[in-house]
């Protein structure tokens, strides 16, 4: 299975775009501080996961994808641009 995730720059405007406008059943969000809530309601989240008929899809923030990855630094993060 592929799972998609998508980069993005405001995740509680792209929680509610899914959630409420796709429909699709949020199941898990991630703080930038790692604390996990099941599934949480999107509120300063990092990370989302969401779930619609066994199809998955993730949402992760530009700051937590630069934290992530070591070829980023403070002054070249990523750009959603083209995603």
């Amino acid at each position: 299975m592929i799972v998609p995730n998508l980069m993005v720059t405001d995740m509680g405007r792209s929680i509610a775009f899914y959630r409420d406008i796709i429909g699709l059943t949020l199941t898990m969000t991630v703080s930038p501080d790692h604390e996990v809530d099941w599934p949480g309601d999107g509120d300063d989240a990092a990370f989302a996961t969401f779930d619609w008929d066994g199809a998955r899809l993730m949402l992760q923030t530009v700051a937590s994808l630069a934290d992530e990855l070591a070829v980023f630094s403070a002054n070249q993060v990523p750009t959603p641009a083209g995603i």
